[in-house]
């Protein structure tokens, strides 16, 4: 094969080897309800939940969270997470949970935030996101270590 037909190969075939966009979401982590880890009277069970953030191959910099709150069943958190590595412990009295959701404020005031990803560009996303986890078709409650992907979306315009 000749040289100059290696060549004109090469460079025609690096766009396809370049960094793709980004698809207007990103994943910075996972909300797990993590299950029961106690009884402790009446149907009343101790609940557990796991929130894990990672944006390390995501963005340059860590998220930067004001604030956390944890639904479950409609009930807010009456207490303050656990921190855990890259991320939080919620322990709740429950019955058998329907749903979760997690609120996570990203500025003070609630306003959007501009984020620089590994590649460069930038993604502007709403600054207060909510994630919920619900039972799955069939079931009557969550399951043990089910979980969602914590998922931002960018903005297109305010």
């Amino acid at each position: 094969m000749n040289k100059t037909f290696l060549v004109l190969l090469l460079l025609l075939s690096l766009p396809a080897f370049a960094q793709q966009p980004w698809s207007g979401t990103i994943s910075i982590g996972t909300l797990t309800y993590a299950g029961t880890v106690g009884a402790v009277a009446n149907n009343q069970y101790i609940c557990a939940y796991q929130v894990h953030i990672d944006t390390t191959d995501v963005t340059l910099d860590p998220i930067k969270i004001v604030s956390e709150t944890m639904y479950v069943d409609g009930e807010s958190a009456w207490e303050i997470p656990q921190q855990a590595p890259n991320g939080w412990n919620w322990f709740f009295l429950c019955n058998k949970p329907v749903v979760a959701a997690l609120q996570l404020q990203f500025s003070k005031s609630g306003n959007p935030v501009t984020l620089t990803l590994v590649n460069g560009d930038t993604f502007r996303t709403k600054g207060i996101v909510t994630v919920v986890l619900s039972a799955l078709p069939g079931k009557k409650a969550l399951i043990a270590n089910q979980s969602i992907p914590i998922v931002l979306q960018q903005m297109t315009s305010d």
